[in-house]
C-alpha cells in the first residue's frame, strides 16, 4: 500500500492526531503551571542518583500507596494506590528531572496514544470511520481535558485512558473477528493480563470489568447475536476476578500502611452515595455538555443542597432517573447514545468511591469518561435522518467550538499567575476569591506586589466573614457529612480567619495575626482538622514569640486531635528550648518513627542527637541516610560523609560524597571532603585540584578554606615546593592572622 493510499484509508486516525498536536503543541514551551508542581517535581524528585531513587522508592512508596490532603478546601484526606504507577513516576522523574518540556511532551504522547485507541475502538464498535474520527476530534479538543494533558503531574490520567480504550478496542476487535462469539481460554488469559496491567498502573481503570461487560453486551446485541447476556458475563468475568483480587490486596496494604479516610462506615457511605453523589454527578455532566465555567476550583461552583428534600437535590435525583430510563428506552433505536450515557456513568464510579468530594468535582475526572458521551452524541447526529447530509458540518462546527474553548483554557493554564487569576475571576464566593488571591501572592516575586495581593486577599476574606451566615434546617445525617468534610458554615469561617492570620504573618503584623487566629479558633468545630491546624498555627506564633510553654500547650492540643510527626517534631523543639532533654528525645524519636514524603525534618535532627549526645553512630548513620533521601538539601550528605570519615570508613564516605556532589555539584564542603578522600586514596593530583578549587570558591567558609590551605601547605612542603607552601600559608594568615600553625611556619627558614 502506498503512502497516499494509507493516508486516504486511515484519515480517521491521522486527522485527530494532527489536531491533537496542533492544539496542544503551544503548551510544550510553558513551564510548570502550578506551584504544587514545583513542590512535587522540583523539590521532591530531582537531584538524586538512580540508586538513590530506588532506595527512596523502597523507603517511602514500596507498597504503591500515597496520601493526598485537601484540608485547605474541604477537609478530605484521600488515599491512592498505584503498584506500578508509583515506580513509573519515580522512573519518569529520574529521566526528566525538572524539565517541563519533557513532562509536557510525555503527557501529550500518552494523550495521543489514548486518541489512537479511542479512534480504533469507536471504529470497531460503530463500523463507521466518520463517527470514529469526529468522536476522537471532539474528545481531544474538549476543554475539560486540558488539565489532564498539560498539568505535568496528571499524566497517569492519560496513561489510564490509553489502557481503557486499548482493552475495549481489543475486545471489540476479537468479537468482530470471531462470529458467532465465544470467548476462548487464550482470550480469557489475555483479558486477565490486560486488566492486571491496567489496574496496577492506575486505579482509575478499576471499572474496566463493567466496561467490558457493557461493551460486549451492546456489541453482541447490535450484531443480533444469541446469548448476548451470557457471553457478556463470560467475557467480563476474568476481569472481575482480577479487580476483586486487587481490591482485597489494596485494602489490606492500606490498612497496614496508611490510616485512610476511605474506611467509612456503611451509614456514612450510604448517605454519601444518596446525597453527595447525585449532585456531583449532575455537576460533572454539566461540565461535559456546557463547559462554560472551567476552573481549577470546581468545588466552589458545585451546588450542594443541605437536605435530601430540597429542590436541587430532588432535581438531581429526577435527572439521574431520567438518564437511567433513557439508557433503557434508547438501547435499540439509538444504541450508541444509550451505550455512551451508561459508560459515562460507569467511568465516574471509581472517582465517586475513591475520592469522596473535593477532587471528585474537578474537571479532570471527566477525562476518559467524556469520550463515551461524545461518542453517543456524534453517533446520534449521524444516525438521525434529518441530519444525514449535514452531520459532518454539524460535527465540524461542534469541534471548532470546543477547540476554541480549549485553546482559551490552555492560555488560562499558561503559568501559576494566569491560572490563579482565572480561578479568582470564576470563583463565586469571597472565601475562594480570597484564598486564590493568597495563592497568587505566594507565587509573586515582587515584594510590593505580594503585599498588595495579600492585603486584597484579606479584604475579600473579611467580606466573607462579615456576610450573614446562611442557616439551614438540615437532615442530621447529611449535616454530619458536610461537617466531616468541613463544608459547614462554621468551618468555612474558621478557614477564612486562619488564612487572614497567615496573610498577616507574611505581612509582619503580629497583632492582627493573633487576633484572627483566635477568631479562627472561635469559629472552628471541636476535634475538627481545622481546629488542629489552628492550634498548630497558634503554637508556631507563640514559639516565634519565645513563649515556649504556651507554644507547647497549643501544640499538644493540636496533637490530641490529629497526632502526626510534624506536631511531634514541633513539640520536641519546644522541649529543647525549655532544656527538657528527656521529653525532647522522646518526641523527636516519635517524629522520626514515621517515614513519609511529608515528614522530612526530624531525621537529620535525630541523627545529630544520636551522634553527639548518645554516640550511637550506627543509628545516626541510618537517620542521616533517610534524611539524604527525603530532603533536597546538602546538609544530610555532609553529616553522613563526615561521620563515615570520623569512623575511617573511607570508601563509604566517598560514595556518599559522590552522591552529594551529583545533587549539589558546587558545594564547597563536599568538594573539600572529596579532596581529602582522594588524597587518602593516593590520588594526589585529584585531591590537590579539589582543595585548590575549594579555596577559589567565593562561597566557601573561612574554616574550610583554612583547613584546605593547611593540607596544601603540608603537601607542598613534602614535595619541597616552598613557593606554593608559602603562598597558601600566607593565605591562612590573611584569613586568620592569629593562626598558630601558620605563624610557626612563617618563623622557619623557608621564609
Amino acid at each position: 500500500m502506498s503512502k497516499k493510499s494509507w493516508f486516504i484509508n486511515n484519515y480517521h486516525i491521522w486527522i485527530p492526531l494532527l489536531i491533537t498536536f496542533l492544539i496542544y503543541a503551544i503548551s510544550l514551551i510553558y513551564g510548570f503551571r502550578n506551584f504544587d508542581e514545583d513542590i512535587l517535581i522540583k523539590n521532591f524528585y530531582t537531584h538524586k542518583t538512580f540508586q538513590e531513587y530506588i532506595e527512596k522508592f523502597f523507603l517511602v512508596h514500596a507498597g504503591g500507596a500515597s496520601k493526598a490532603h485537601g484540608f485547605s478546601f474541604s477537609g478530605v484526606q484521600n488515599t491512592h494506590v498505584c503498584f506500578l504507577g508509583m515506580p513509573t513516576i519515580y522512573l519518569v522523574a529520574y529521566l526528566f528531572k525538572a524539565n517541563p518540556f519533557l513532562y509536557h511532551s510525555w503527557s501529550l504522547l500518552l494523550h495521543s496514544i489514548a486518541v489512537v485507541f479511542l479512534v480504533l475502538f469507536a471504529h470497531r464498535l460503530t463500523q463507521d470511520k466518520k463517527i470514529a474520527m469526529f468522536t476522537a476530534c471532539a474528545w481531544t479538543l474538549h476543554p475539560t481535558n486540558v488539565e489532564s494533558i498539560i498539568w505535568a503531574t496528571n499524566w497517569l490520567q492519560c496513561l489510564g485512558a490509553g489502557f481503557y480504550f486499548f482493552i475495549l478496542w481489543w475486545i471489540t476487535s476479537i468479537i468482530h473477528s470471531d462470529m458467532p462469539w465465544h470467548v476462548t481460554t487464550r482470550q480469557t488469559f489475555s483479558i486477565m493480563l490486560f486488566t492486571t496491567i491496567a489496574i496496577l498502573f492506575t486505579e482509575h481503570t478499576i471499572t474496566i470489568p463493567i466496561a467490558i461487560f457493557v461493551t460486549t453486551f451492546y456489541l453482541l446485541n447490535n450484531l443480533k447475536q444469541k446469548n448476548a447476556l451470557q457471553n457478556s458475563i463470560k467475557t467480563s468475568l476474568p476481569s472481575f476476578v482480577v479487580i476483586f483480587s486487587y481490591w482485597l490486596i489494596r485494602n489490606l496494604m492500606i490498612s497496614k500502611a496508611i490510616q485512610t479516610s476511605s474506611s467509612n462506615g456503611f451509614h456514612e457511605l450510604l448517605n454519601r452515595l444518596l446525597f453527595l453523589t447525585p449532585q456531583v454527578f449532575i455537576h460533572q455532566i454539566k461540565l461535559v455538555l456546557f463547559p462554560a465555567n472551567l476552573t481549577i476550583d470546581q468545588l466552589d461552583l458545585l451546588h450542594l443542597d443541605q437536605s435530601y428534600f430540597r429542590s436541587y437535590h430532588l432535581i438531581c435525583l429526577i435527572t439521574i432517573a431520567l438518564i437511567g430510563v433513557s439508557i433503557f428506552l434508547l438501547r435499540k433505536s439509538f444504541p450508541f447514545l444509550s451505550y455512551g450515557l451508561l459508560m459515562y456513568t460507569v467511568t465516574l464510579l471509581s472517582f465517586i468511591q475513591i475520592i469522596p468530594l473535593y477532587s471528585m468535582s474537578a474537571e479532570r475526572y471527566n477525562y476518559f469518561g467524556s469520550a463515551f458521551i461524545v461518542l453517543g452524541i456524534i453517533s446520534t447526529i449521524f444516525q438521525l435522518n434529518k441530519f444525514k447530509k449535514t452531520a459532518p458540518y454539524i460535527a465540524i462546527l461542534w469541534c471548532l467550538i470546543l477547540g476554541i474553548r480549549g485553546e482559551f483554557r490552555i492560555w488560562d493554564w499558561k503559568d501559576s499567575k494566569t491560572l490563579f487569576r482565572s480561578t479568582i475571576n470564576t470563583s463565586k464566593s469571597f472565601l475562594k476569591k480570597g484564598i486564590w488571591t493568597y495563592n497568587l501572592a505566594i507565587c509573586e516575586e515582587d515584594i510590593e506586589k505580594k503585599k498588595v495581593l495579600l492585603t486584597e486577599s484579606n479584604i475579600l476574606l473579611k467580606r466573607f466573614i462579615q456576610q450573614p451566615t446562611k442557616r439551614y434546617e438540615i437532615d442530621k445525617s447529611v449535616g454530619l457529612i458536610l461537617t466531616k468534610y468541613e463544608l459547614d458554615p462554621e468551618s468555612l469561617l474558621a478557614k477564612a480567619s486562619d488564612r487572614i492570620a497567615t496573610n498577616y504573618e507574611i505581612l509582619g503584623d503580629k497583632k492582627n495575626q493573633l487576633k484572627y487566629l483566635n477568631k479562627a479558633l472561635k469559629y472552628s468545630r471541636p476535634k475538627s482538622q481545622s481546629r488542629s491546624l489552628i492550634y498548630k498555627n497558634l503554637g508556631t506564633y507563640y514559639f516565634q514569640e519565645s513563649n515556649y510553654k504556651k507554644s507547647l500547650d497549643y501544640y499538644f492540643r493540636s496533637y490530641e486531635i490529629s497526632p502526626n510527626p510534624t506536631i511531634s517534631y514541633a513539640i520536641s523543639i519546644c522541649y529543647l528550648k525549655l532544656n527538657d532533654f528527656n521529653n525532647y528525645e522522646k518526641y523527636l524519636k516519635e517524629a522520626a518513627s514515621v517515614i513519609s514524603p511529608y515528614n522530612v525534618s526530624p531525621f537529620k535532627t535525630y541523627g545529630q542527637f544520636l551522634e553527639l549526645e548518645k554516640h550511637d553512630y550506627a543509628n545516626a548513620l541510618k537517620y542521616y541516610k533517610i534524611a539524604s533521601l527525603l530532603e533536597n538539601n546538602v546538609e544530610p550528605y555532609i553529616l553522613l560523609s563526615s561521620l563515615y570519615l570520623k569512623q575511617t570508613q573511607i570508601n563509604k564516605a566517598y560514595e556518599i560524597i559522590k552522591n552529594g556532589l551529583h545533587s549539589f555539584p558546587e558545594n564547597p564542603t563536599l568538594i573539600y571532603f572529596r579532596g581529602t578522600v582522594n588524597l587518602n586514596k593516593g590520588k594526589i593530583n585529584d585531591g590537590l585540584q579539589d582543595l585548590i578549587n575549594v579555596i577559589k570558591k567565593t562561597d566557601t567558609s573561612n574554616d574550610i578554606k583554612i583547613e584546605a590551605c593547611h593540607i596544601l601547605v603540608n603537601l607542598f612542603l613534602n614535595q619541597n615546593d616552598y613557593n606554593n607552601a608559602k603562598k597558601y600559608n600566607d593565605l591562612i594568615l590573611s584569613i586568620n592572622p592569629n593562626d598558630k600553625e601558620a605563624n610557626e611556619l612563617k618563623r622557619t627558614e623557608i621564609y
